[in-house]
């Protein structure tokens, strides 16, 4: 669900902000990775390998490393506090990239991008951070979901597993017959791993 909701999410943004790129990436504490689920380029969907938050050369990863947004309305011709990577070889002009934040936790961070200097305003750049919280309570939601629902199939497995030990259980203390309890608790045993 989460891909699908990102997918309609970066139309609506590419549209409303006329953005040339757009990108959600997730930030893996445990790893110190960032993905991207989805990076599109001239309204082409292009791949973008994980990269570390060490990066030295990414805006990106300065953005999570900070929590701090990042706004240039030209990238040629102000500073930026890394050098950026370029995607398909050219840097874009205009760059907004806001972090995701969960609290004081960061999901990741999620960009526009325009090839034209000045494609962005401060209005803009204000709108985008508010959508950026928002976007960050569907990526909250969604990951609390998957857990949910983990949790949900190992409580019935475990559950599952309990019932055939006990019907296990039950049927070894009808018998001394050796043989037949382990018949039964090979059955059992049986229930329990399928």
């Amino acid at each position: 669900p989460l891909e699908m909701t990102l997918n309609a999410i970066q139309e609506r943004l590419m549209s409303a902000f006329n953005a040339t790129t757009c990108y959600v990436s997730l930030y893996d504490s445990d790893t110190q990775a960032i993905t991207f689920p989805w990076v599109i380029r001239h309204h082409e969907r292009i791949s973008q390998e994980p990269i570390s938050i060490m990066d030295k050369n990414s805006l990106v990863a300065w953005v999570i490393a900070n929590n701090q947004p990042f706004i240039t309305t030209d990238s040629e011709a102000e500073a930026t506090p890394v050098k950026g990577i370029p995607l398909k070889n050219t840097l874009p002009r205009s760059i907004i990239i806001v972090p995701l934040r969960d609290g004081t936790n960061i999901l990741g961070a999620i960009s526009i991008q325009n090839d034209e200097p000045h494609a962005f305003d401060s209005s803009e750049f204000k709108t985008f951070m508010a959508v950026a919280s928002h976007i960050a309570t569907i990526i909250k939601n969604a990951h609390l979901y998957d857990q949910t629902k983990n949790l949900v199939s190992q409580g019935t497995r475990d559950y599952q597993t309990a019932v055939a030990l006990r019907q296990a259980m039950a049927i070894i203390s009808t018998s001394l017959e050796p043989s037949s309890v382990l018949n039964q608790l090979l059955v059992a045993l049986a229930s329990v791993v399928t």
